[in-house]
């Protein structure tokens, strides 16, 4: 009687444990993605003032439709009058 109850067991453990691993590998691309964005946003909190620092040393005012960036794409929108700078004509 044990050694059915520990096959049964053992069974069970398997088929929980397949299950757990088919249920990873097909959300494993949705995890990677949210880490992913976690990071930028992150990313994106800390180079935020120095962005705006830099923005400040070129005495310019950042683009105003950027209020709080939350993408790396936002940084660059907030950084658009640096690149609008022209060098002096010679």
């Amino acid at each position: 009687m044990k050694d059915k109850a520990l096959t049964y067991l053992s069974l069970a453990m398997s088929i929980v444990a397949l299950s757990y691993a088919f249920w990873i590998h097909k959300h494993s691309e949705q995890m990677a993605q949210c880490a992913l964005a976690e990071r930028e946003r992150q990313f994106v909190k800390m180079a935020a003032p120095k962005v705006r620092e830099v923005i400040a040393d070129f005495n310019l005012r950042p683009d105003s439709t950027v209020n709080e960036p939350t993408k790396i794409e936002d940084l660059f929108q907030m950084m658009s009058p640096i690149f609008k700078l022209q060098e002096p004509q010679k």
